[in-house]
């Protein structure tokens, strides 16, 4: 997509030419990119969003376009930084994996960031509700998996209500393993209100499990 980075250190390649950044995680897959609007050291990306969002927009143009955003808040850059004392506001959209940071009502730049729940219809509908979700990625060949089923069983009977228990096969939900890394089962992450919260590899005790649980739920 791009040519060769203008400067690479790390995780990160910046293309100032283009107006890019971009950065990966520590097995070099992207996990963000950055398009940048107004900073001096490079040149303003000149591409829009797939709602015409782009450096003449407004915080109203975006609010309009995107709705009510998951998060919105303002900051000022600190004293060290490269623009000391710039008033920030950046308007998240955490579902769509977009964040737009605004410096003095200016557009600066957009984040592009891998959504933390993935566009699954059926995904996202088993994580509806307020409750904690705790997702077991699981394989019908996978020879723990039994017992760890029989364990969150019984977590749920502990619990109850207060929390949900979504079973995933990874051989029939084929994107689901591949969005959140699942590199060997059993696997488990909480979800609640639509953030991962905790994870947990392998084989999970009943006692274990009620630990992981504590901090998020309280004892049983």
């Amino acid at each position: 997509m791009f040519a060769p980075p203008g400067n690479q250190i790390g995780p990160i390649a910046t293309f100032p030419e283009l107006g890019v950044i971009v950065a990966s995680d520590d097995n070099r897959r992207v996990n963000s990119i950055y398009f940048q609007f107004a900073e001096p050291t490079y040149k303003a990306f000149e591409g829009r969003t797939s709602k015409r969002i782009g450096g003449a927009s407004t915080i109203e143009d975006v609010l309009k376009e995107y709705g009510v955003p998951t998060k919105d808040e303002e900051t000022i850059t600190s004293e060290t930084s490269s623009s000391p004392g710039r008033r920030e506001r950046a308007i998240s959209y955490r579902q769509l994996g977009i964040v737009f940071v605004f410096s003095e009502n200016k557009l600066n730049r957009i984040a592009a960031e891998k959504p933390e729940i993935p566009k699954n219809p059926w995904f996202q509908e088993q994580l509806q509700g307020d409750v904690p979700v705790v997702v077991d990625f699981t394989a019908k060949w996978c020879h723990v998996c039994a017992p760890m089923a029989d364990n969150l069983h019984k977590l749920q009977d502990t619990y109850g209500t207060r929390l949900k228990l979504v079973e995933v096969d990874i051989d029939q939900h084929r994107d689901l393993p591949i969005h959140f890394r699942v590199d060997a089962v059993p696997y488990l992450i909480v979800i609640q209100n639509g953030h991962v919260l905790k994870k947990a590899i392998g084989l999970q005790s009943h006692a274990e499990l009620v630990e992981l649980l504590t901090p998020i739920i309280g004892q049983p």
